[in-house]
């Protein structure tokens, strides 16, 4: 491991050569008032509202629950236990109200490395296939020819793309071939109208794999799918700042705060876009707790891809 957090931070260095997006430190009580929104849900255990994206946004901010993030973490462990895996005695999850969509279980994988933990033993294996199964159906559903459609989105598809990246584990060429060909071939693209949160969460998938090395074959066409994903949101920029939308925004300065560019104007539309985030924000724009639990990192100069190597030396859930 030592030599590749080596290697990481070495890119890293290259990487501080060229233009980097970078959010200046908003007023601390407005950040501290927005994180405020996220503990009352910290209560909300129910099978029906756990949602393992409260746990990781907490986990990428200064905002400390204390007990509440144990406990919480505690029922995402249950619950995902006896949802995907089944009861201790058998695989009757009767107790289980909806099972966990593959997006779901993607953010899980992202809660439990966010508590420093990675997926081993025979249960957790049996969570990577899970979603590696979804993938592959994933995969066969768009086809050979490509000429068909993910069941889901290509947004979730990317999402377990980055959860198994971030947990260390690969993914065939021919599921990372399927995103790199959307991306290449706007595939996600809806109505003329171009999805950020889908480019940004596969840009993140993507530099995962690049700074893993993973998929070696496929790495040229992997480079270049993250120049193109930052060069389409960079141009989804509106007047008043945001990528897309304001929703979208967070999510696509997560992807563009990992990825420095030379010659693209990435610091200034970083710098736009953090000025339209600070009106929102102060304009209550920001209610949702899933929404919140993508910006409270950017407000933390964190983004997903630092769940690879999380802070472990802070207060963690047990």
């Amino acid at each position: 491991m030592a030599p590749l957090k080596v290697l990481l931070l070495l890119s890293g260095v290259l990487g501080a050569l060229a233009e980097l997006c970078v959010i200046p430190q908003m007023d601390s009580q407005l950040v501290e008032k927005l994180g405020q929104y996220l503990l009352p849900w910290m209560d909300r255990i129910s099978s029906e509202q756990l949602n393992p994206s409260v746990y990781v946004g907490l986990r990428l901010s200064s905002m400390q629950a204390g007990t509440k993030e144990d406990l919480y973490l505690h029922s995402l462990k249950l619950d995902y236990q006896q949802c995907l895996l089944g009861s201790v005695s058998g695989d009757d999850n009767s107790g289980c109200q909806t099972k966990p969509s593959a997006g779901h279980l993607a953010l899980y994988l992202l809660a439990l490395r966010a508590n420093c933990e990675f997926i081993g033993s025979r249960k957790g294996d049996r969570l990577v296939s899970q979603l590696k199964w979804f993938l592959e159906d994933e995969k066969n559903a768009i086809g050979h020819n490509h000429e068909g459609h993910p069941r889901t989105s290509y947004y979730q598809y990317s999402l377990s793309i980055l959860a198994l990246c971030v947990h260390q584990k690969r993914v065939h060429d021919s599921v990372v071939g399927k995103l790199l060909y959307a991306i290449e071939h706007d595939h996600h693209v809806r109505q003329g109208h171009l999805s950020v949160d889908t480019e940004a969460m596969a840009g993140l998938a993507f530099t995962c794999l690049e700074r893993f090395f993973f998929n070696p074959d496929l790495r040229p066409r992997i480079i270049m799918a993250i120049e193109t994903v930052r060069e389409k949101i960079l141009k989804a920029q509106t007047p008043d700042g945001n990528f897309g939308n304001v929703y979208s925004t967070p999510l696509a300065l997560q992807f563009l705060m990992t990825s420095p560019a030379s010659g693209v104007g990435l610091g200034a539309a970083c710098l736009k876009a953090r000025a339209s985030l600070q009106t929102s924000i102060q304009g209550g724009a920001f209610q949702n707790p899933l929404m919140i639990s993508q910006l409270l990192p950017v407000l933390n100069h964190k983004t997903y891809l630092d769940l690879i190597f999380p802070d472990c030396q802070a207060p963690r859930g047990s």
